[in-house]
């Protein structure tokens, strides 16, 4: 069995931290699969070892970052799990260093060399109450944000939500002419911010789009879907899910709940 809650950040934090989620499980429920949600998170377990995608074992702080492709989280007992989901342009307010460098990693938060993570990780294995984790996650964000450059700060946005109305029909050169940039100077700035590159961005936010079609419009025929997205035709939709989940269209909805972290309400 699994209880999952969700949780907003403070007014301060809204703009860079999307939100906060509690998940508590017995174990029973077998590996659970993870695919590409748009997002860098901060995952802190306690309870039963779990089997990390990079093959590890963890039971402790993760940092998890953007993925362009699927793999199972094995359980071995019961588990309980405290998460900071960040915003696509907010992650860069916590961290000195480029958002890039935890590409495809699940990075173990004593292998990051920072202190006051460490010092975090400490404490949120030490706090079983739910409302004492969250108090802890926000005094902690707070104390460590910084104020971003306002201008390009409010560029970044601006791509990401020109991805977000248009995910299957963008080229990275009119990202970077809208952000009046180059677009090599765009590329490289879009990956030390948000953590992936343009191109891998949209196609996980296009992905996303259409898990969040699935589970608002169920029925919808694949072929419509496809050109709701923005893909060039169904086998394109195809072999999209089959890199990011591990399965084609139908047969994710015969596994899953079709439900898109990316365009969930909250946050």
């Amino acid at each position: 069995m699994e209880q999952v809650a969700f949780f907003r950040p403070s007014s301060l934090l809204a703009p860079y931290v999307k939100h906060y989620w509690i998940l508590r499980t017995d174990g029973q429920s077998g590996p659970q699969r993870i695919i590409p949600s748009g997002h860098i998170q901060m995952v802190f377990y306690r309870g039963a070892r779990v089997w990390l995608p990079s093959g590890g074992l963890c039971c402790q702080g993760v940092i998890c970052g953007h993925k362009t492709d699927f793999s199972d989280l094995v359980l071995s007992g019961p588990l309980e799990l405290a998460a900071v989901v960040f915003q696509p342009c907010g992650v860069r307010a916590f961290f000195d260093r480029p958002m890039n460098e935890f590409s495809g990693a699940v990075v173990p938060l004593d292998a990051a060399g920072d202190k006051g993570l460490a010092e975090l990780e400490k404490r949120m294995m030490d706090a079983v109450r739910v409302e004492d984790q969250i108090a802890l996650l926000e005094r902690f964000l707070l104390s460590r944000m910084k104020f971003m450059d306002t201008c390009l700060y409010n560029r970044l946005q601006a791509a990401v939500q020109e991805i977000n109305r248009n995910s299957g029909e963008l080229r990275v050169s009119q990202l970077a002419a809208g952000a009046c940039l180059g677009e090599k100077q765009f590329r490289r700035i879009f990956a030390d911010t948000i953590g992936t590159t343009p191109k891998d961005f949209i196609r996980t936010v296009r992905f996303q789009r259409a898990l969040s079609i699935l589970g608002n419009e169920p029925g919808m025929t694949f072929t419509r879907l496809a050109y709701r997205c923005g893909y060039y035709d169904q086998a394109h939709l195809t072999a999209e899910f089959k890199e990011f989940s591990g399965y084609s269209p139908r047969q994710y909805l015969a596994a899953c709940q079709p439900y898109s972290d990316y365009f969930s309400s909250l946050g």
